[in-house]
C-alpha cells in the first residue's frame, strides 16, 4: 500500500529513468529498529464507564507496523538499458493518543474511535544513474511522511432484527496502511448477516466503498464486494466459501487491485 506517492516495494513506474532504461530486477531490504533501550515500544491504557458507555484514553509509543521505503538505489546491470531497483524499507517510529467509546441506544450498537498520530519525518534517498558522470550517481531526498500530526478515526453502529438479520455499518477515515494527513482516504463498510439451521449456517454479504477525494468521487472511488456462506457441523469446526470482487479507478487501493478479484474455500479447526 502506498505510502505518500511511493510505493511500499518500489514499483519502477515510479522511478525517473532515462529514455530507454528500464527495471529488469529488484530486491527489497527490511532493517528493523535496534534492541536498545531507547527503541522500547510502550502503551498505557486508561479505561471507564459513564452512562452506559465504555470508554478508554490511550497511548503507544513505538514504531509502526507498516514500513515504508526510506532508500532507492538504481543501478545498470548490463549496456541494454536494463537496471536494477534496491529499495530499503524501514519502520518508522510514531506517536499515537486514542480515545474510543462503544454502547447502546434504542437497542441500537455505537461505538467510535479515534487517535492523534505523532510521527517522525522519513525522507527518502534516491541514487539513480548519472549519465553525465557514470561514477557519481544522481542523490535526491524527497519528504515521503512528514512530521505533522494526523488523526484517524471510525464510528459506527449496529442493530439485529427480530427474525435473527444482522446488519453493521460504519465509517473509516484513514485505514490500517495509510499515514500522513495528505494520505488518508473515506471508507463505507456495511454488512448483513442471517444465520440458518440453528445457526450451523450463516450468511454473509459485505461490502466496502473507497473514496479518495469526496469531491470529485466518480473519478476517486473503490468497491469491494464479500459474500461468503459458512458452515459449521461442529462447534470445533467451521468451513467456509466466498469471494473479493473488486473494482474502482486505477489511483485508488481497490482499483488498484480490480485486475485480482478472489475465490476462496477456508476451513477452520479448533482445538
Amino acid at each position: 500500500m502506498p505510502r505518500g506517492e511511493f510505493p511500499l516495494l518500489g514499483e519502477a513506474a515510479t522511478i525517473p529513468l532515462l529514455p530507454g532504461t528500464n527495471v529488469a530486477e529488484s530486491e527489497e531490504h527490511l532493517t528493523f529498529p535496534d534492541r536498545k533501550p531507547e527503541n522500547f515500544i510502550y502503551a498505557t491504557k486508561l479505561s471507564g464507564k459513564v452512562i452506559g458507555y465504555d470508554f478508554s484514553l490511550s497511548y503507544f509509543r513505538g514504531y509502526d507496523d507498516i514500513p515504508i521505503a526510506n532508500r532507492l538505489i538504481v543501478t545498470p546491470i548490463d549496456t541494454l538499458g536494463n537496471m536494477k531497483l534496491d529499495t530499503h524499507l524501514g519502520f518508522p517510529e510514531i506517536q499515537a493518543v486514542g480515545f474510543d467509546c462503544a454502547g447502546e441506544l434504542y437497542s441500537v450498537g455505537l461505538w467510535g474511535e479515534t487517535a492523534v498520530f505523532l510521527p517522525e519525518e522519513v525522507k527518502m534517498e534516491m541514487e539513480i544513474p548519472n549519465p553525465m558522470d557514470p561514477l557519481n550517481p544522481i542523490v535526491q531526498d524527497t519528504t515521503i511522511l512528514s512530521d505533522e500530526p494526523y488523526v484517524k478515526f471510525t464510528l459506527g453502529g449496529d442493530y439485529t432484527f427480530k427474525n435473527g438479520i444482522y446488519i453493521n455499518a460504519q465509517w473509516m477515515h484513514g485505514f490500517f496502511t495509510e499515514g500522513g494527513e495528505d494520505n488518508l482516504e473515506d471508507y463505507c463498510l456495511a454488512g448483513i448477516e442471517k444465520k440458518f439451521k440453528n445457526d450451523e449456517i450463516k450468511a454473509t454479504l459485505a461490502g466496502v466503498l473507497e473514496i479518495k477525494d469526496i469531491e470529485d468521487i466518480e473519478e476517486n472511488y473503490g468497491t469491494a464486494i464479500i459474500p461468503e456462506v459458512s458452515y459449521a457441523p461442529t462447534d470445533n469446526v467451521n468451513l467456509s466459501f466466498g469471494a473479493f470482487f473488486l473494482d474502482g479507478k486505477p489511483e485508488t487501493l481497490f482499483g488498484s487491485w480490480k485486475e485480482q478479484d478472489q475465490i476462496y474455500l477456508k476451513t477452520e479447526v479448533s482445538f
